[in-house]
């Protein structure tokens, strides 16, 4: 006799947006920091942004200058990143998405078009985890020696187009954050 297992997984519905955007934005600090961390050892002169100077190196003459400029225990630190950058990039995906879909939702039925807006903003930062996942396979095929220059090329343009998705996340956020305050403060004058 088989059992009906859809039972199982109700408390999934019961999960409210605000609870995830708070759990999924501790973890987004946290591992924020543990990256940060790793990061110090991968400063270099040639990579003075650390991973990120590897991440955005157009040619490949930087990004072998870069790995050269790591010791053993930088390029053990930039494998752990790039590893623990998996998680990551779930955990901030999961964070950015239901922050812009909380914020959309406060606009549903005052402004059409910022309530649209972040839906859409909403569902990018899952893009850009998808952007950051690809990213993160081609550092790692470069920094096990590859030197072929279509890994540094999606890593580069992967990179590129994911910070920018985040970066219209955050400033999403931010505007409808201060545009909620701001409407809240003209409310209750």
């Amino acid at each position: 006799m088989i059992k009906d297992s859809s039972n199982q997984f109700r408390w999934v519905e019961n999960i409210q947006p605000k609870f995830i955007s708070v759990i999924t934005g501790i973890l987004t600090i946290i591992l924020f920091l543990v990256l940060g961390y790793f990061d110090k050892s991968l400063i270099t002169e040639n990579a003075p942004g650390g991973i990120i100077s590897f991440e955005l190196a157009k040619e490949i003459d930087t990004s072998v200058s870069i790995i050269s400029s790591w010791d053993l225990n930088a390029k053990v630190n930039a494998g752990l990143s790039l590893g623990i950058d998996f998680l990551f990039l779930v955990v901030y995906a999961i964070f950015f998405a239901t922050a812009c879909y909380l914020i959309a939702k406060k606009y549903i039925n005052k402004n059409n078009w910022m309530y649209k807006t972040g839906l859409l903003i909403a569902k990018l930062q899952f893009v850009a985890a998808l952007f950051d996942a690809i990213e993160n396979i081609a550092l790692i095929k470069l920094l096990l020696g590859s030197n072929n220059s279509i890994f540094l090329m999606i890593a580069y343009y992967f990179a590129s187009i994911k910070f920018a998705i985040i970066a219209i996340g955050i400033i999403y956020i931010i505007i409808g954050l201060l545009t909620l305050l701001f409407q809240k403060g003209l409310v209750t004058d």
